[in-house]
């Protein structure tokens, strides 16, 4: 569920899973989620509807709002686990 917001993000310098995550974080509220953003609703809104369409998830249904802040938890756990498990950069002296 993540991978296409990951490439689209990577590909477009975009925000999709952030915005997903503060909408999710926002009780999924696209007003506090954009005000929380500092974007235009209708920004928000537009987001939404390319997550929608990027993963195929219908955001007003339950299920697949619990399947996409499950995914993105997920997401979180991976890379804090590759971010221990990646040596330190080198000290510099």
């Amino acid at each position: 569920m993540t991978e296409p917001l990951l490439q689209y993000d990577q590909q477009s310098d975009g925000s999709l899973l952030k915005t997903l995550r503060t909408f999710f974080d926002a009780n999924c509220s696209q007003k506090d989620a954009a005000e929380r953003l500092f974007v235009h609703p209708k920004t928000l809104a537009y987001r939404l509807e390319l997550i929608r369409k990027l993963t195929n998830l219908d955001l007003s249904q339950h299920s697949d709002r619990m399947r996409a802040d499950l995914a993105l938890r997920l997401l979180q756990v991976t890379e804090a686990v590759s971010d221990l498990d990646s040596p330190p950069p080198p000290s510099e002296s």
